[in-house]
């Protein structure tokens, strides 16, 4: 039954945002369309080996006033028994008057989990699985110049939870152990003067978001969460093919938050090195620096250091460990026409290391 829905479910949104995506283009003749499908292989400690297939269709202005909207989505499975759905859109209206946000997933995702907060024993660890369908969407309209602000709606069901009898998990017994569900309002502060949201070498991105669920919005547990993420990018060299970005990003929760939806540190956007999840807790920060450098046309190599923590309230930061990580990688032009790479990436944290692999950068 639960599968049923979502599909249905998966079927009406992206048809709605197809159709949505072809009539937002019909005004203007001269827009430049195209779909571009390709082959997904990657790796991630999370997953081993990831095989699927993606697809991205584009629609470049005629104008110059506003950039490239799309819609995305991909099918993988990989070797660790795992399997994701995805569709997303990021739409631009005529001189970016509104921008339109929108994802919706469905998955089955084991992952190992290793405890709550930083004191956990990292050679002590549980395998458990559950069924994800995620939903969300935000409109923002246009404040002044690129500045944007918007209200949306998130969803999501974590169901069909597997884990160890008499395990960490168990034993400890976090909020949403044998499931949970969450409803509730969004609401998001925008700033994105990017040459590029795919691959940029100049610009802006501020993105401050607030989520509110509440039993009243059909939420099961009452929770809020904020989010804050900063990132600049410049050529440090003019007129040369090098480019630094930089990030910063934090994550606040509140109130009865599910294990399933407190932050995760590490994974193969940030925290490079550290396994997704295996520190985690209701608050967490990180930042990060890339430096990237264009060989040629089709190669390219990168270098990235990064800091990060966790703590169960934001005052207990001031005595919260620090966790580094750094590393390198090299990029293959894949999608010449939309400047898509692929990345290999290997990171290093604290006595631990992953290789990364997969599609398009980091952040």
């Amino acid at each position: 039954m639960f599968l049923k829905k979502y599909i249905r479910t998966f079927l009406v949104f992206g048809i709605g945002v197809c159709c949505a995506s072809l009539v937002w283009a019909q005004p203007d003749s001269v827009n430049r369309k195209r779909f571009t499908g390709f082959p997904i292989v990657g790796f991630t400690p999370e997953t081993s080996v990831i095989l699927g297939a993606g697809g991205f269709y584009g629609i470049t202005p005629s104008d110059s006033l506003r950039r490239v909207s799309f819609l995305n989505g991909n099918g993988l499975f990989t070797f660790n028994k795992q399997w994701q759905i995805t569709l997303g859109l990021n739409y631009f209206s005529r001189e970016e008057k509104y921008y339109v946000q929108g994802n919706i997933s469905y998955n089955d995702f084991p992952l190992f989990f290793y405890g709550i907060g930083e004191g956990i024993n990292i050679r002590e660890r549980e395998l458990f699985s559950s069924n994800n369908f995620r939903f969300q969407t935000l409109l923002y309209r246009t404040v002044r110049g690129k500045l944007f602000g918007g209200a949306g709606w998130r969803y999501g069901n974590v169901h069909r939870l597997e884990f160890q009898q008499q395990g960490i998990l168990e034993t400890l017994a976090p909020t949403g152990l044998f499931g949970n569900y969450y409803s509730g309002l969004q609401l998001g502060v925008l700033l994105d003067n990017r040459d590029s949201q795919l691959t940029p070498t100049r610009g802006w991105f501020l993105n401050a978001t607030h989520f509110f669920h509440h039993r009243v919005l059909g939420s099961e547990f009452n929770f809020a969460t904020y989010q804050v993420d900063v990132r600049h990018y410049f050529q440090p060299v003019a007129n040369r093919p090098h480019v630094l970005a930089l990030q910063a990003f934090g994550v606040h929760n509140s109130g009865d938050v599910p294990f399933t939806e407190l932050a995760l540190l590490g994974g193969d956007n940030a925290m490079r090195g550290y396994y997704l999840g295996k520190y985690r807790d209701k608050n967490y920060w990180t930042a990060q620096a890339e430096y990237r450098h264009q060989i040629n046309s089709w190669f390219g190599v990168v270098g990235f250091v990064g800091l990060g923590g966790i703590a169960p309230t934001l005052s207990d930061f001031a005595s919260a460990t620090v966790l580094p990580n750094y590393g390198a990688g090299v990029r293959f032009k894949i999608i010449p026409s939309d400047n898509i790479n692929l990345r290999i990436d290997y990171g290093r944290g604290r006595d631990t290391g992953n290789f990364y692999f997969g599609i398009s950068e980091a952040f």
